[in-house]
C-alpha cells in the first residue's frame, strides 16, 4: 500500500511565507494598475476637453468676425442703396464689401442678395444659386430676426453646397427691407477655421441639433 507523500514542516513553512509575501504584492499590483488606468483615462478626458474648448473658441471667434462684418454692411448706406436699386457703381460696392469682411472672408463666403432674394455681389465667384427662396432656408430664418443665424446643409456629402449657411436681413433707414447678407461655410472653410484645435490622432465632428453630421475632418466618416 502506497503512502501519501507528506510535505515537510520546512516546505510548508516556506510555502506559507511565500503566500504571505505574494498575496499583498498581487493586491498592491492590481491597485497600482487600476490607479494607473484611472489616471490615463482622466488625462485622456482632460486632453479631449481641452481640444473641444479650443475648437469652440475658434468657432466663437469665427462667428464674431462674421457678425462684425454683417454689422458693418448693415450700417453702410452705400451698400443698402445698391441693393435697393440706387444706381451705385459695382466697384464701389465691392470695395465696401471687401473692406467690411476683412480677414473673415478667408474662412467664409459673403454674398449680398436684394430684397427679392436675387444675388448681387460676392467675395468669391458667382454662386450656383443665383436666387434664394424667401419662404424657407437661410433667408426665411433671417426674417425671424436675432442677428446672424446659421442653418446646416441637408447633405454633407454634397461638396458643391455649403455645410453651413447663415443670413442676416438688412434694412434701410426707413425700416424697409433692403436685402440680405449671406455667409456660407464650405468644407475647406471649416477645416481652416478649426485646423490645429484638435490632436493629430483624433478627428473633429460637428453635429446639428438633430445629431446629424454637419462637418467632419474626415468627410468619409461623416457620410458613414
Amino acid at each position: 500500500m502506497k503512502k501519501t507523500p507528506t510535505v515537510s514542516f520546512r516546505a510548508r513553512l516556506f510555502l506559507a511565507f511565500l503566500a504571505a509575501a505574494l498575496v499583498p504584492l498581487l493586491i498592491c499590483s492590481a491597485m497600482l494598475l487600476q490607479i494607473f488606468r484611472l489616471r490615463m483615462t482622466d488625462a485622456a478626458a482632460e486632453e479631449v476637453q481641452d481640444q473641444l474648448n479650443s475648437a469652440l473658441r475658434a468657432l466663437d471667434e469665427g462667428y464674431q468676425g462674421f457678425a462684425a462684418a454683417v454689422d458693418a454692411l448693415a450700417d453702410d448706406p452705400l451698400v443698402l442703396a445698391a441693393l435697393t436699386g440706387g444706381g451705385v457703381e459695382d466697384t464701389r460696392v465691392y470695395a465696401r464689401l471687401f473692406a467690411a469682411t476683412g480677414s473673415a472672408r478667408d474662412c467664409a463666403r459673403f454674398d449680398l442678395y436684394d430684397r427679392e432674394g436675387n444675388w448681387r455681389y460676392s467675395t468669391r465667384t458667382v454662386p450656383a444659386e443665383r436666387q434664394l427662396p424667401l419662404n424657407w432656408g437661410a433667408l426665411y430664418r433671417a426674417e425671424e430676426g436675432g442677428g446672424l443665424a446659421f442653418t446646416c446643409c441637408e447633405d454633407p456629402a454634397d461638396s458643391a453646397a455649403p455645410l453651413l449657411r447663415g443670413a442676416a436681413a438688412l434694412s434701410d433707414r426707413a425700416g424697409d427691407r433692403a436685402g440680405y447678407v449671406v455667409v456660407s461655410l464650405y468644407q475647406s472653410d471649416l477645416r481652416q477655421l478649426v485646423e490645429g484645435t484638435y490632436g493629430a490622432q483624433g478627428t473633429l465632428i460637428l453635429l446639428s441639433d438633430y445629431w446629424r453630421p454637419v462637418y467632419c475632418a474626415q468627410p468619409s466618416l461623416a457620410v458613414s
